[in-house]
């Protein structure tokens, strides 16, 4: 079978298709196109033979069905496999590792859907657990009394008026965006779980895809001291502090505990 394409590569005859047809050519198109004469005719009988063959099988496939490149293309059903280190017809270098990798055998594949069958068992019991989780989370929230809140503004009501100005959410006056604090735990409000800074307080943002709400403040985690405390709002890839590293998280005001530290 002899090339007609002079000194173009079938690398540059593919990029020259893939101009003129606006997509990636089939196998097919390039070797007629490599392989016949200006004119249109093969240039040999056994070219004639293979795309005649080629053409058969193209008028099988359905209307909607296209010929991708492939290990089982119709070019590869007519000329035989490739072999491991060269996918004929797209250019030197091309491998088939490159374009569909080794094929797996039947007890190979058998073991990959086992393996990803049990995957996706363990993952759907742990969305269960953690629905569960967040639950209780929830729950204990709501049921958490609202005395740190109400001794805060009763504090508050005592600061003269020429001190800093605040916040006007009675609920949330001891706290200013820019300020440095420390979290606490939900489950034990003695313990620190992260500091950072507060970053909004208006109830009408969005945390996470979630309105804050009222008597919560939007927080950037700086510093994380219990990296497997679970966050009350988990949302996409952010589950627990140790995932939330850097991030923006929501926190209710009555866990939050102002530092001393300078405003950021």
């Amino acid at each position: 079978m002899n090339q007609t394409t002079g000194r173009r590569s079938f690398a540059q005859m593919k990029q020259k298709l893939r101009k003129k047809n606006g997509r990636l050519p089939s196998r097919v198109e390039l070797f007629h196109a490599c392989f016949t004469h200006a004119s249109g005719s093969p240039s040999s009988n056994i070219v004639a033979e293979k795309l005649a063959a080629m053409k058969e099988l193209e008028n099988q496939l359905h209307e909607d069905e296209d010929d991708q490149i492939g290990q089982n293309d119709i070019f590869a059903q007519i000329m035989g496999p490739d072999r491991p280190g060269r996918v004929r017809m797209l250019g030197d270098g091309v491998k088939t590792t490159d374009l569909w990798g080794e094929v797996p055998s039947r007890s190979t594949c058998n073991r990959i859907v086992m393996e990803q069958k049990t995957l996706l068992e363990k993952m759907d019991e742990q969305i269960r657990k953690q629905g569960q989780h967040i639950a209780m989370l929830e729950s204990k929230f709501l049921s958490q009394p609202n005395k740190d809140l109400g001794s805060n503004y009763n504090n508050m009501q005592h600061t003269p008026s020429s001190s800093s100005p605040l916040l006007s959410d009675p609920a949330s006056l001891s706290l200013r965006i820019g300020c440095s604090v420390s979290l606490q735990s939900l489950f034990d409000s003695t313990k620190i779980v992260a500091k950072g800074v507060v970053r909004g307080m208006d109830a009408n943002i969005e945390v996470g895809r979630q309105m804050l709400g009222p008597n919560w403040c939007e927080i950037q985690v700086l510093v994380v001291l219990e990296k497997e405390e679970s966050l009350i709002r988990p949302y996409d890839l952010l589950q627990n502090f140790g995932d939330a590293f850097g991030g923006m998280i929501a926190w209710p005001c009555y866990l939050l505990k102002v530092n001393q530290e300078d405003f950021y």
